[in-house]
Order: C-alpha cells, then sequence, then structure tokens
C-alpha cells in the first residue's frame, strides 16, 4: 500500500532558523524510518534548503543530498510559497510537475458570479505520477478556498486522464464548508444546464458538455479528513488546542483511499526544544512547534 507524507512547513527556507530546520528534520525522518513512506509532499517552502535525514544516508549524495529540497512550483506572483518533493527512493519513477489551473468559465462553462463568488486568483498545483495532485490553497476571508478547490478537482478530473485521482494537501478550509459548496456546485449547475437545453449530452454545445461534466466529476467526489491539523501548539500537560482540519484528501468514491493526522508532538512534545522560548517568543508563530499544521499521511490500495 503507497503512502505519502504531506506537510504544510510555515515558511521554511535557507534562512529559516536552524532549530527550526532541524525538527523538521526529526519529525520526517521519524515518518520515513517508522511508517515507509514512499514520498513526502512540502508546501509553504520559501527557498531551497537542506535536511538531515539519517533514514536517507544510502542514498548516494550525487543523486540527494541527504534531504535536500528544492522549491518546484510557485504562484504566478514572486510572492508565492512553493512546493518541495522529497523521495526516499534512489530512482523515483518521476519527477513532480506544475499544473495551472484554467479560468473558471473553462472549467465549468459558466462566470464565477453564477456561483455567487468573484474570481479567486489562480495558484498552481503539482502532480506527481499518474493520480498523486497536491494544493496549497489560497487562503483569507474571502472564502476562495473552497472554489478553488472544486475548480481543480473538476480539472484533474478530466483532463489529466487518471482514473483514480487523490488531490491532498493544505486546502484551508474545512471539509464541512468543502461538501456544502460541492452540494451547492452541483445544485447550480444542474439548474443551468437544465434550463438551457434538455438535449442529449453527446448532442450538447461545449457549454453544455462542460456542466455536464463537471456535475459529473463532482459527484464522484468525497472527502476524507481525519483529526484536526491547523493551529497546532505544544501539547502542555496533555492539553491539545488544534482547532480546526485544514489538510485532508479529495479523491473519487471506492478509490480506497486512508487519511491521518500524524500529532508528532506525541513522539517529541515534551522535548525541551518544542516548550521553550527562543528570542524572547515562541520558535514560530508563537507556537513552539515548527509549523502550525499538523503532517498527514495518505495511503491507498489494498
Amino acid at each position: 500500500m503507497p503512502q505519502v507524507l504531506f506537510w504544510n512547513v510555515e515558511r521554511l527556507g535557507m534562512g529559516t532558523d536552524p532549530r527550526i530546520k532541524e525538527m523538521v528534520s526529526w519529525v520526517v525522518d521519524y515518518a520515513i524510518e517508522n511508517f515507509s513512506v514512499s514520498d513526502i509532499y512540502l508546501c509553504e517552502v520559501t527557498s531551497d534548503f537542506e535536511l538531515l535525514l539519517p533514514s536517507l544516508s544510502h542514498i548516494p549524495r550525487g543523486y540527494q543530498k541527504e534531504g535536500f529540497v528544492q522549491k518546484i512550483s510557485s504562484r504566478t506572483t514572486s510572492a508565492q510559497l512553493g512546493y518541495s518533493h522529497i523521495s526516499t527512493t534512489e530512482h523515483p519513477p518521476a519527477d513532480p510537475a506544475k499544473i495551472t489551473l484554467k479560468s473558471h468559465s473553462q472549467v465549468f462553462g459558466m462566470l464565477p458570479g453564477q456561483f455567487g463568488h468573484m474570481v479567486n486568483p489562480i495558484r498552481h498545483l503539482v502532480r506527481h505520477g499518474k493520480n498523486i495532485y497536491v494544493l496549497h490553497a489560497n487562503s483569507g476571508k474571502g472564502g476562495g478556498a473552497p472554489y478553488q478547490i472544486i475548480r481543480a478537482w473538476v480539472q484533474i478530473y478530466y483532463d489529466t486522464f487518471s482514473s483514480f485521482p487523490v488531490l491532498f494537501g493544505d486546502l484551508n478550509c474545512e471539509p464541512e464548508v468543502l461538501e456544502q459548496t460541492r452540494k451547492n456546485y452541483i445544485k447550480i449547475l444542474n439548474a443551468a444546464f437544465n434550463s438551457n437545453s434538455n438535449i442529449p449530452r453527446v448532442n450538447a454545445s461545449l457549454k453544455q458538455w462542460s456542466i455536464a461534466a463537471a456535475i459529473e466529476a463532482l459527484e464522484d467526489m468525497i472527502i476524507l479528513a481525519d483529526s484536526p491539523t491547523f493551529k497546532v501548539n505544544p501539547l502542555y500537560k496533555g492539553i491539545d488546542s488544534t482547532r480546526k482540519t485544514y489538510d485532508y484528501v479529495v479523491t473519487v468514491k471506492n478509490n480506497n483511499v486512508y487519511v491521518e493526522t500524524f500529532d508528532y508532538r506525541r513522539q517529541f512534545g515534551y522535548r525541551e526544544e518544542f516548550t521553550t522560548k527562543v528570542f524572547g517568543g515562541y520558535l514560530v508563530g508563537g507556537t513552539g512547534c515548527p509549523s502550525d499544521h499538523l503532517p498527514i499521511y495518505v495511503s491507498w490500495g489494498d
């Protein structure tokens, strides 16, 4: 059963405090050593950097420098945070590739205003191999994340010719919000299709075909989530204040996909490095943890 790790590492890069990079290395290396993950996907990477991963020391340095992490994708603006990938095998079958999302009108044949929202910024996602897709959705109070995920999903479902796509990442909205958005889209798309034409899909216009195809993709979509992953704090006296589930999986029905939150604090939570103050404040974002997100494991197959 293939298993991968995804983690939003909260603006990790060459200039990050070495103590934070060391903690990230502990967590990633623990996952490799104890859970046999084949690939690690990181988002919110600001620049190239290096992790010390003893479990990958068998890989020749000419191929991979013990966890060297390279920023592989960015948004259309220079401020965008990137994705990175670490393979735990000496000769991975393929490198991740950047995919640009199409416009809302291209995907659905309808303007976003017809769904009650404005155009949200275009952000890239990453495709790896035949069916793995990683997305760091837009954040903010404008509510753009669920619309962007829906748009990405429909594009993935039809444009990449993958039978069983698996999309995961920091999706920046709760699963319940995404599910309600999915239902709303299906309702609006059905109404638009029925009002514009009742002719069979095979004879429909391109716009009608886009609408019908989007309905099919959204009806086949399911959301898989485990425990909360965002707003992470140290486990002081065993108390967990993690509040939101932003990191999870979108896939098709009957795909045998599983997701599990990796709460590394239960392995490292009482180490001094995860609880002490540095520079007059906690290490990252006032939390004392190397990131404000917890990683997730994603596995699929029999």
